[in-house]
């Protein structure tokens, strides 16, 4: 589940150039530990891009109330509605700045509607 986060996260959204960093490998439970801003799930913020948290499991805000998340080779990578799925946190990533302006949520954002679209079909 944290390989789509660390996909989204190395890949250039231009170029679709994959480039690993070690700073970004983390786990799911990493992710959550790391963020320097998070909350409950009842106060998720309408912010596609931000990550949804549980032990072990980690998925990607999209908005709307549907989270982008890897379930394993048995789903594969879902949209699902984010209700039912027991995600108890949110959490700004690490590593992505979470300003209005950021160029880099606008590229998870659309790294994500991409990746949405695609289970759409």
């Amino acid at each position: 589940c944290s390989g789509l986060l660390k996909y989204i996260l190395m890949t250039d959204g231009e170029t679709k150039t994959l480039s690993y960093n070690p700073a970004l490998d983390y786990s799911a439970d990493s992710f959550y530990q790391k963020a320097t801003k998070k909350g409950d799930i009842s106060t998720l913020p309408e912010i596609p891009g931000i990550a949804l948290h549980r032990p072990g499991h980690i998925g990607i805000y999209a908005g709307n109330g549907k989270v982008i998340e890897a379930r394993g080779f048995a789903y594969g990578v879902v949209k699902s509605d984010l209700q039912g799925r027991g995600f108890l946190h949110w959490l700004y990533i690490p590593h992505v700045d979470y300003d209005a302006a950021a160029p880099d949520l606008h590229q998870i954002a659309d790294q994500l509607r991409t990746i949405a679209n695609q289970l759409d079909k």
